[in-house]
């Protein structure tokens, strides 16, 4: 499970640092019910006028960028890694991509809180808990 959100963590740093403005970064893998591995990461935001409308894109969003190809009944793995020293940080959804979770019908999601702890939703439930790495 850890080596999922490790991955995720990975998968979530742009190839070229320089040019991206935003001050963290999110990635995403989700395990659909055949095993197969769906990889995402947020969109990259290239000018002024969106960036004050990314929220509400969900198209841009990790997540809603897995559920794409995700099945009912699969798991993802969140993680968000701050710029500033590329440490991991809190990445429970945002409320647009909760909703659009439930709809898929995913089972549970892992997210990072920070290098030493992370979070599972178990979504039928809206339950969370949280564990010390």
């Amino acid at each position: 499970m850890l080596d999922m959100l490790l991955l995720a963590a990975e998968i979530a740093l742009p190839t070229d640092y320089t040019l991206d403005k935003r001050g963290f970064w999110l990635g995403c893998v989700g395990i659909r019910q055949d095993g197969t591995k769906i990889c995402s990461q947020n969109g990259a935001v290239c000018s002024s006028s969106i960036v004050e409308n990314y929220q509400l894109i969900p198209e841009s969003h990790a997540e809603g960028r897995a559920l794409r190809k995700m099945d009912r009944g699969g798991v993802l793995y969140v993680a968000r890694v701050k710029k500033q020293d590329r440490s991991l940080a809190m990445s429970m959804c945002c409320g647009m991509c909760a909703t659009q979770i439930k709809s898929a019908g995913i089972k549970k999601v892992y997210y990072t809180i920070s290098n030493n702890q992370y979070g599972i939703w178990w979504v039928k439930k809206d339950y969370h808990i949280i564990h010390d790495c």
